[in-house]
């Protein structure tokens, strides 16, 4: 019986380290336990299943993205911009090697809660009229075929065709 109060006890203050660490470190809010970042569903489960209502997206997008890569890519940057410098704190604890391993090892289990689609690297950079993942410059967001086809015309400002 006072083994497990001990444990539970020294569990208790290892899960407040995470907490500790990130006001010292200028956070204002962090959550230590992961399980308050999961989204809470509206639909009750013990009302029957005739009188809920469950909407069905169709085959296709009602939206403004060209196709669904674009959505995704799209999901993935809201993801990232809402969880990002929670994230990167995280991140930073998990490789501080000055800090404890038990602390550590709590911070690992709290980065693996966030969504997987929060990581920067997974976003990568579209045309934004075509949507095409390669070859796409940085400045203008674009792709070089649609660069080229804007240039000729000379609809991109300051850029021009090189003639001679």
């Amino acid at each position: 019986m006072m083994a497990t109060t001990i444990l539970k006890s020294s569990i208790d203050n290892v899960c407040r380290l995470p907490r500790l660490f990130s006001q010292i470190l200028g956070s204002t809010h962090v959550k230590s336990n992961s399980v308050s970042r999961l989204p809470t569903s509206n639909i009750n489960a013990t009302t029957s299943s005739a009188t809920n209502f469950v909407p069905v997206r169709g085959k296709h997008f009602d939206h403004h993205f060209l196709n669904r890569w674009m959505a995704r890519d799209y999901k993935r940057r809201v993801l990232l911009k809402q969880h990002y410098p929670e994230r990167q704190r995280m991140v930073a604890m998990k490789k501080c090697s000055v800090l404890p391993k038990e602390f550590q090892e709590v911070v690992s289990e709290e980065l693996h809660a966030f969504p997987r689609d929060s990581c920067h690297v997974r976003t990568k950079p579209r045309c934004i009229l075509s949507s095409r993942p390669r070859w796409v410059i940085h400045k203008h967001r674009i792709s070089r075929i649609h660069y080229r086809l804007l240039a000729d015309y000379n609809n991109l400002s300051g850029v021009l065709r090189a003639t001679w």
